[in-house]
């Protein structure tokens, strides 16, 4: 039984079935598809349209996704669909991620070659020998779980990525390509909105870590701006945080709509009662999708975004997406050595005995190996 089976319920006064992937529970007639796009009601049945068919596949940096506090320097496959459980009206990623999929068109995913392929190529096991052997090629526009495997090893990543837009409307998909990349001894990380639900979360395989953006700390901006709702996440970030998985959280700041300093505050002190060890990105809004009237964010204002989260407590603040600042390096919150130097998505230096510092031995909070 997939998870998608697992997680739909149907409606006791009616012939819909309701959706239990993510926080929106489309309650669903015959013949339609949820608010993603991508989740359709088809002979009784919930069937995830985009499943098996990315359209990117390429190797990038892990810092771009972005992960600090995960195997600094690794590279990963990034695996994007098309569809999303939102609908921000800021989407960076709007041309896939707003896109919906047609389950007529076969798709064939946009291969792009980064720097990242002339890394080492991973040695091959037994298991990913064995894997990559079965049937890993693009049939009918459909490509299997083995192809992500072939294609991880084929580009010299060290990992998966599941990102660009969101992968809780493929989970199954995703499922079976962690259970492959486990026994190929490829590691999966998320990058995600957080809308999906705690039952979802739960029947997934273990991952190694997961990047949840925070779009804002106000339900109306969600409701606004992105059609969904504020607490859902909250519930996801807190579930991840109990759980034991590598968490990092990201915020766009946007001029205007969610980076006043009263918000900031509120969500700094939040994510640090949780745990001052959850770094957090503040990313530089630029003008795309609905708001190209908004301006950049200024610099000045992702320096002052920083400094609230530091005073909030948060040892580990990030300018994740603004080339040569010196807030995108990791340093021991108990001596000051830059442990991981960064410039843009690139990794320049790690001082690190395995995950301690080597100036004072504090234990740096991540996966590191």
């Amino acid at each position: 039984m997939t998870l998608t089976t697992q997680l739909t319920t149907r409606d006791p006064a009616s012939a819909r079935l309701r959706c239990g992937l993510c926080a929106q529970r489309c309650l669903l007639p015959e013949g339609q598809v949820g608010r993603c796009g991508a989740i359709l009601h088809h002979n009784d049945q919930l069937h995830a349209l985009a499943a098996g068919r990315p359209v990117v596949l390429h190797a990038d940096p892990i810092e771009r996704k972005p992960l600090y506090h995960v195997f600094p320097g690794s590279s990963v496959l990034s695996l994007g669909t098309m569809g999303c459980t939102m609908s921000c009206s800021f989407c960076q990623n709007w041309r896939i991620a707003h896109a919906r999929p047609d389950p007529e068109e076969p798709i064939i995913p946009i291969t792009l070659e980064h720097a990242a392929l002339s890394r080492t190529r991973k040695p091959i096991g037994t298991s990913c020998s064995a894997i990559c052997n079965r049937q890993s090629t693009i049939v009918n526009g459909i490509t299997p779980p083995e192809a992500i495997i072939r294609a991880t090893l084929d580009q010299g990543c060290n990992g998966i990525a599941f990102t660009y837009n969101e992968p809780t409307i493929y989970l199954d998909y995703a499922a079976e390509i962690i259970q492959l990349a486990q026994a190929a001894e490829f590691f999966c990380i998320f990058k995600s909105n957080g809308y999906m639900t705690i039952e979802a979360l739960e029947l997934l395989p273990r991952f190694a870590a997961i990047n949840i953006d925070l779009k804002s700390f106000s339900d109306s901006f969600y409701r606004r701006i992105c059609g969904a709702r504020l607490q859902p996440v909250l519930e996801v970030i807190e579930y991840l945080q109990r759980r034991g998985i590598w968490l990092e959280v990201t915020t766009l700041l946007i001029p205007r709509l969610n980076d006043s300093d009263e918000e900031l505050r509120a969500l700094t002190n939040w994510l640090a009662a949780l745990s001052p060890e959850i770094p957090w990105h503040v990313w530089r809004f630029h003008p795309d999708y609905q708001l190209t009237h908004v301006p950049w964010t200024h610099v000045n204002a992702v320096e002052r975004a920083i400094s609230i989260g530091r005073a909030a407590g948060l040892r580990y603040v990030y300018a994740s997406n603004i080339p040569g600042d010196p807030n995108q390096h990791t340093r021991c919150p108990t001596c000051g050595t830059p442990l991981i130097e960064r410039i843009g998505n690139s990794t320049t230096s790690i001082r690190l005995n395995g995950d301690r510092c080597t100036a004072c031995g504090w234990t740096l909070p991540g996966r590191f190996g």
